[in-house]
């Protein structure tokens, strides 16, 4: 068993700990959606890390990518790569009894608050040989085909009775969250849901997306498909998961077909999905990001457990549902394509029951329950989903060939909540936008921007734009380096200037676009500074794009002595509380709660303080 629970004394307001597992068998969508549940928990001050088994397909790596802990279990004690589609048990790898004590081991003597528990081969026994171990139990599931001994359940998917799911599987008191309004979705699908166009006219673009693993290669069905002269026309962006064993017969079938792009696995399918006109898709957790987007989907059931709430959308009219794959034949794809090609009002209205669905606010719901001190005390309705909300927002932009722009930013970013809103824009003006958060995903184009990115891009990567864009928040070339804003406002400064530079090898050397002065009252705490930088960020960037060609030619060298701004450390947060509120009120106003909460230390023990304006 590898790794370590984090005892510091560092003050937390709660601990959660998630037992999830990833493998060919079990697919990635399970990590995926605690991964996001855990990032917002995170976010709200809690102390989350993961307990993971080392099957073959596991996501250790993925999981420590988003700076989570990973305690990992021992190797299954047999390959459960050749377990059948409904034996979850044997998908643990080993018994449920050695299970519960090998979590107990990787639990040392940290105080669990919470603990999350998203597998389908664990049940009320597991949960019951923990119970003494944790203040609470959060069961996410899919199936109602088990006892659960848990305080919370959330079941995402979609049942026109769900209520009745659960009824004699759970505990009277515990909560149940139940239905799509509830699903887990990274919050840049709800922002961007108030940007996105509906789908209208032809049938141009293909997302092609059939989750982490694809054991029955529906993506070559696709692609073969796909290969036929009637459908030539159509452009496809085809994401690859990581466990496929398909993957050199798909890029095989790519490589012969124009208008076709492969994508690697990646951290979020938003870029691709807000640009697409249909998605052709297994029918497991994406297909909340697709309905929140409104984008129309020919959906194949990937599981078992996946048919029934595919047949219930589809009865409903929010998704063409082929039915389980075992049944699936070419004809039954390329007759779905071809009739969203032929009728594109049946695609626009496929979109809006889709879009009806759910709300994308699910993670913020569940966080919510969590955090609740009645989060335990009796069953709530489910969440109708988004059918009483306005119709999407129309688009009235012109058609026209546009650039290929990238946006890098980090996964955790503060300024990610604000991207969506710059992509949604630039695919709504006819450009073609991806949205990455690694060097390694940016691929040939026009312009790249490096938005909220703190990552070294290596100059092979940023020979592949024209030109490469940094938004820097100084007066360049004063206070180059880290955390300017916070660093100008500590120096006492009455306004900030946002400067749009090339970036070149030298760390925020380039010659300068253009820039922005906003001016500061000095009262202002750090979510409002970062409004009102995004804010300058986004007018500089579409500014850029707006105008490119003239824009371009705009450069100048940074002029004088350039000055540099140090990392900021936890240590730049401590008050000292012999000093009055006056004097570190600057300080006190940007700390950031999140990462470097402002503290200090009085007769021995350490404490945390938050400011809030009235």
């Amino acid at each position: 068993m590898d790794g370590m629970v984090n005892n510091g004394a560092t003050p937390v307001m709660i601990r959660v700990a998630f037992r999830v597992d990833a493998s060919v068998r079990i697919g990635t969508g399970h990590v995926a959606r605690c991964l996001t549940l855990a990032r917002r928990l995170r976010d709200r001050g809690a102390e989350c890390f993961f307990v993971h088994r080392r099957h073959d397909g596991h996501l250790r790596e993925r999981i420590e990518k988003h700076d989570f802990p990973v305690v990992t279990l021992s190797p299954p004690a047999q390959d459960t790569s050749g377990a059948a589609d409904d034996d979850y048990p044997a998908w643990l790898g080993v018994s449920s009894h050695q299970d519960a004590a090998e979590t107990l081991d990787a639990f040392g003597d940290a105080v669990i608050d919470w603990l999350v528990v998203d597998h389908y081969g664990l049940d009320a026994s597991w949960h019951r040989a923990l119970r003494e171990r944790v203040g609470r139990i959060a069961v996410i599931d899919d199936l109602a085909n088990r006892p659960h001994d848990c305080d919370l359940l959330l079941d995402q998917n979609y049942f026109s009775a769900p209520e009745a799911r659960y009824e004699g599987l759970v505990p009277t008191a515990a909560r149940r969250l139940l239905g799509p309004g509830f699903s887990l979705l990274d919050p840049e699908y709800a922002i961007a849901r108030s940007f996105v166009r509906p789908r209208r006219g032809p049938l141009a673009r293909l997302l092609v997306y059939y989750g982490g693993s694809d054991l029955t290669g529906e993506t070559v069905r696709a692609l073969r498909v796909l290969a036929r002269p009637e459908f030539a026309g159509l452009a496809a962006d085809v994401v690859m998961g990581p466990n496929t064993p398909h993957r050199e017969e798909v890029l095989g079938l790519a490589h012969s077909r124009p208008l076709t792009t492969v994508h690697d696995v990646r951290d979020t399918l938003l870029d691709l999905a807000v640009q697409a006109d249909l998605a052709l898709a297994g029918g497991g957790t994406s297909t909340w990001e697709r309905c929140a987007l409104g984008l129309p989907s020919v959906v194949t059931g990937m599981a078992p457990n996946q048919i029934p709430f595919n047949q219930a959308l589809a009865r409903d009219g929010r998704i063409c549902f082929l039915g389980p794959s075992r049944t699936v034949e070419d004809a039954d794809l390329a007759l779905a394509l071809r009739t969203f090609l032929d009728d594109p009002t049946s695609l626009a209205a496929l979109a809006l029951e889709a879009w009806k669905v759910t709300d994308g606010l699910g993670t913020e719901r569940v966080a919510d329950s969590m955090f609740s001190r009645g989060a335990g005390i009796g069953p709530v309705a489910p969440y109708p989903g988004a059918a009483a909300q306005e119709r999407p927002p129309k688009n009235d932009a012109e058609e026209g060939e546009g650039l290929r722009l990238t946006v890098l930013s980090d996964q955790d970013n503060w300024f990610n909540t604000h991207i969506p809103e710059l992509v949604s824009g630039w695919v709504s003006a006819g450009h073609y936008v991806r949205w990455v958060h690694r060097p390694a995903e940016l691929a040939r184009g026009d312009l790249a921007f490096f938005l909220g990115c703190g990552q070294i891009v290596p100059p092979e990567r940023l020979a592949l734009n024209v030109h490469n864009l940094v938004v820097h928040g100084s007066d360049l070339p004063r206070g180059r380096g880290w955390s300017p804003m916070t660093w100008e406002v500590l120096e006492g400064a009455s306004y900030l200037v946002v400067s749009l530079i090339e970036a070149v090898d030298a760390v925020d050397a380039g010659p300068i676009f253009a820039q922005a002065r906003l001016e500061l009252e000095g009262t202002e705490v750090l979510d409002e500074l970062r409004t009102l930088l995004a804010d300058a960020t986004l007018r500089l960037c579409r500014s850029f794009v707006s105008g490119y060609g003239g824009t371009a030619q705009t450069a100048i060298e940074q002029q004088g002595d350039a000055t540099y701004y140090p990392r900021r450390t936890p240590a730049d947060s401590e008050i000292d509380p012999k000093r009055t509120i006056a004097e570190q009120f600057d300080l006190m106003r940007v700390v950031d709660e999140d990462r470097y909460p402002a503290f200090f230390e009085w007769r021995g023990r350490m404490y945390r303080l938050r400011m809030d304006p009235l």
